[in-house]
């Protein structure tokens, strides 16, 4: 009965999107669930905690891995003008040993490390500086 028409709907669903990783759509909760993470248990500063990641996305040369799933995925990531901006640089897929940036990314990570500079130069704790980017506003 019903049931089963909601598995079969659920099933066509899934299979119509298998080729689109589910963390397409969790990404944007990430920075947050991060900040949570590193406000609760980190003891350095988001500028330290950061550097490396923000390095990382200013370019970085391709690994033979990520080569493979981008070319795996170049259909998929041709469909949709920002992911394929990103992915496939002059439409097409980059090249083992290419450098690879995410721009988009590195620039984001380096406005949340200015949002908690600007509260520690506030005054604020390490922690209300981490509060302070996830929610916008100063509270110290």
């Amino acid at each position: 009965g019903g049931a089963h028409v909601l598995v079969h709907r659920r099933e066509r669903l899934f299979n119509r999107f298998r080729s689109i990783d589910h963390g397409a759509a969790c990404t944007p909760g990430n920075m947050g669930g991060y900040l949570a993470l590193i406000e609760r248990f980190g003891t350095m500063s988001l500028a330290d905690t950061l550097q490396y990641a923000i390095e990382y996305a200013e370019g970085h040369p391709l690994s033979e891995a990520t080569a493979a799933a981008i070319n795996a995925q170049s259909s998929v990531l041709a469909k949709w003008p920002t992911s394929a901006a990103l992915f496939l640089p002059g439409g097409k897929p980059p090249r083992v040993g290419e450098r690879w940036a995410n721009r988009g990314l590195a620039a984001t990570l380096k406005r949340v490390v200015a949002a908690e500079r600007r509260a520690l130069a506030r005054g604020c704790s390490r922690e209300e500086g981490i509060r302070a980017v996830s929610w916008s506003k100063f509270n110290c």
